[in-house]
């Protein structure tokens, strides 16, 4: 079955499919509703900016241009599903992405991608994000976090700011726990020009951030 385009009016679909915008730098993407078992990759080369694959309960998927909103419906998270849904973005455009809404059992492999921006606005829980090499320093925030291993590319600098308790944080071969906040960074960070500010506004209960060699 061919996959439903997705316009501004937007669609609930198994298989949806973004069309490449010609017009803007940056893309976006919005989950509005928090997310649940599902996979983010990359795509290389020609194609759509954006390709899914859901299951139920299906979200609602529009698109203004480069900007993507996908909302699950109320209670997606509850649902029984072992099968997780499939996102691939991609890596022609920066991207810029917010998860408004609890989200877990996040898998994320962004190391493709040129990331602008990402913030999760709401609870993080049982997730895995892979990140690229950053242009310039690049922030990724975050609300609270339970069960999230965060790995980056050899060689690149971070610093982390935590404003509430802190249980079980793991910053390559340091070990964190903190009842009223913690900062701290790699012994690089001020001197580099590409690097990651991770900026925790919430409670956190075992955050790993290392480094994979392979993504560098």
């Amino acid at each position: 079955m061919s996959p439903t385009e997705i316009t501004a009016e937007g669609a609930r679909a198994e298989h949806v499919v973004v069309a490449m915008a010609q017009q803007h730098d940056v893309a976006g993407l919005s989950f509005d509703n928090g997310a649940s078992l599902l996979n983010v990759r990359t795509m290389d080369g020609a194609g759509p900016l954006l390709r899914g694959r859901f299951t139920d309960p299906l979200p609602l998927v529009w698109a203004a241009d480069a900007n993507v909103h996908i909302e699950y419906p109320l209670g997606a998270r509850l649902a029984h599903t072992s099968r997780p849904g499939e996102l691939h973005l991609s890596a022609r455009r920066p991207w810029s992405v917010d998860v408004h809404g609890g989200t877990d059992r996040f898998d994320a492999d962004l190391s493709g991608l040129r990331l602008s921006s990402l913030t999760f606005h709401s609870g993080l829980a049982h997730a895995h994000l892979r990140l690229g090499g950053p242009r310039g320093r690049r922030m990724i925030r975050f609300s609270s976090v339970t069960d999230l291993v965060l790995t980056r590319p050899v060689n690149v600098p971070v610093r982390v700011e935590a404003t509430k308790g802190v249980s079980r944080l793991g910053l390559d071969d340091r070990s964190v726990d903190a009842a009223n906040g913690f900062e701290g960074q790699t012994h690089d960070y001020n001197d580099a020009d590409d690097r990651y500010l991770i900026l925790l506004t919430g409670d956190v209960a075992s955050l790993t951030i290392t480094t994979a060699p392979e993504l560098g």
